[in-house]
């Protein structure tokens, strides 16, 4: 029993020993990192600088190649803050960050990619947080994946770990860009639109074609309780589909119609357009089927700010925000 018991200490004191090298190792991230996911740091600057009230875009990289926020503040009088990033850190990470944001009369459009998970990467949503770390409170820490990760980085530490433990974790360079590439920090304008690929030529071929399966999407419970929670702080929540490229959007019509079937019975936000709205031909879009290029751009920002300007509850809420 006392050799059970010793066995246990050890083998618990090795796992606390492990995760107390994990958080003593972490990098330090150079703020000025022209890294693409580094721009969450000037897309917060923008956020927390702006008084209520503003319109906040939030999704993912639809909405980052795909709108002209200048010209949405332009057209409504309202300072205007594009959040979107990334689609893979996920609905649950986007509505937290939402939540620790967003104030009263502010005015939130969602506008996610078409079954936008609920859990992001977890190694995207960590490189994230490491350029600003508030973010950490935006998803959980999951120990095991720390532990596996540090582990297969620090293997010939680890084996030597009661005599040598002076290693550091290699360097993560997962989702790093260049600092002249169109997937840079330095890629964004001031409102958190990227503008760095709208003189650039597009590739052949279009990226990120994926045929849908149907299911229940799971994102209308989360985007409900959000919805719940804004309300009662005077925040005024909307929905719009996002861009499409018209290839992809003929191969998955009708899984995509299904989808807004589901969204019409069972989602509380007022949704303002339909699918085929910001449906575009494949040659209005950059490299893949939800970035679109300087033509298809200014198309979609022209069609949502009439959208925007035709739905009287939108004016209201945007009177009521303007009138505060």
């Amino acid at each position: 029993m006392n050799r059970f018991m010793i066995k246990c200490f050890l083998f618990f004191s090795i796992i606390v020993l492990c995760l107390l090298l994990i958080t003593s190792s972490q990098k330090v991230i150079d703020r000025s990192s022209s890294d693409y996911m580094a721009a969450i740091i000037d897309k917060h600057a923008r956020l927390d600088s702006i008084k209520s009230p503003k319109i906040i875009l939030a999704g993912g990289s639809n909405l980052a190649f795909g709108i002209d926020s200048k010209e949405i503040e332009n057209a409504f009088g309202i300072p205007v803050v594009n959040m979107g990033l990334h689609t893979s850190l996920g609905l649950d990470f986007i509505i937290s960050e939402l939540n620790y944001s967003v104030n009263k009369n502010d005015i939130v459009i969602f506008s996610p990619e078409y079954f936008m998970g609920k859990d992001g990467s977890y190694a995207l949503e960590k490189n994230t947080s490491n350029f600003y770390p508030p973010a950490s409170k935006y998803y959980q820490t999951n120990y095991l994946t720390e532990l596996k990760s540090y582990l297969a980085k620090n293997q010939s530490t680890f084996r030597n770990l009661f005599s040598n433990l002076i290693s550091n974790a290699k360097k993560d360079t997962l989702f790093q860009t260049k600092g002249n590439s169109t997937y840079s920090r330095k890629g964004f304008n001031h409102y958190g639109d990227v503008i760095s690929h709208l003189d650039k030529v597009s590739p052949a071929e279009l990226n990120d074609k994926t045929l849908f399966t149907y299911r229940y999407w799971e994102g209308i419970d989360e985007l409900n309780k959000f919805y719940e929670e804004a309300k009662a702080r005077g925040v005024h929540v909307f929905f719009t589909y996002p861009d499409y490229a018209s290839s992809a959007f003929s191969e998955n019509e009708k899984i995509i119609n299904h989808l807004a079937a589901d969204l019409k019975k069972n989602l509380e936000i007022e949704i303002l357009n339909s699918p085929s709205d910001f449906v575009y031909p494949d040659d209005y879009f950059f490299d893949t089927i939800y970035h679109l290029n300087k033509l298809g751009r200014e198309k979609r920002t022209a069609s949502f700010i009439e959208i925007l300007k035709n739905n009287a509850h939108v004016r209201l809420c945007m009177g009521k925000s303007k009138s505060a």
